[in-house]
This record gives structure tokens, C-alpha cells and sequence, in this order.
């Protein structure tokens, strides 16, 4: 190989780790999306019809599940809702109705 062979191949190698990064990277943002390429909104992802435009306004649930056990109350979807125990989990209607018996909101899921 002469020199400007080699000078090519550490050129491409280069090439080849800086886009590894970058897909490694991106993909950690989002599983779904390779790295600098825009999805669809209208793709093949199920929008969340409990998703609203601003992402400070509270979700719409039909109910919310509170543990008696650590007196904190959250919405369906929380991923703490599946530690607590049956025995332990109350229904709630309305948030309201949550905080009148002594339950708190979860710092996760923010209900």
C-alpha cells in the first residue's frame, strides 16, 4: 500500500467511527429514529389520544390509582403504579377525591 492508500483508509475509518457515534447517540434519544433522520408524524407510532399540545397541562385520565400503603396517589400510566400491591391499591375518581383522603401526588407522573 503507498501512502496516500493508506491516507484514504484512515480517512474512511475515521468516517465510519464519527457516524457510529452519531447513531449511537441519536438512537439513545430515540429508538425509533436513526440518527438525523426525521420521522413522520403520521407514521406507524400510536399517538396518545391522553397526549396534549402543551406540556404543562395536566393529563386527562378517568381515574387515578393511590397506595395506602405509601399514601401517594398516581395516574394509570405511571410505571409505579404496577409495584403496588393489590391489596394496597385504591381508585380514585378525581385528583380530588385523592387529596381529601390523605394521598399525595407522585413526583413521576405529577397527576
Amino acid at each position: 500500500m503507498n501512502k496516500k492508500s493508506v491516507g484514504i483508509l484512515i480517512a474512511v475509518l475515521v468516517l465510519a467511527v464519527s457516524l457510529s457515534i452519531v447513531y449511537a447517540a441519536a438512537e439513545s434519544k430515540d429508538q425509533n429514529s436513526p440518527a438525523g433522520i426525521k420521522q413522520d408524524p403520521n407514521s406507524q407510532k400510536q399517538k396518545d389520544p391522553n397526549a396534549s399540545q402543551d406540556p404543562n397541562s395536566p393529563k386527562k385520565v378517568d381515574h387515578y390509582v393511590g397506595s395506602t400503603e405509601k399514601m401517594k396517589f398516581h395516574t394509570p400510566d405511571c410505571k409505579w403504579v404496577a409495584k403496588i400491591p393489590e391489596a394496597s391499591k385504591k381508585i380514585f375518581k378525581t385528583k380530588e377525591e385523592a387529596i381529601a383522603a390523605g394521598m399525595t401526588a407522585c413526583k413521576t407522573c405529577n397527576p
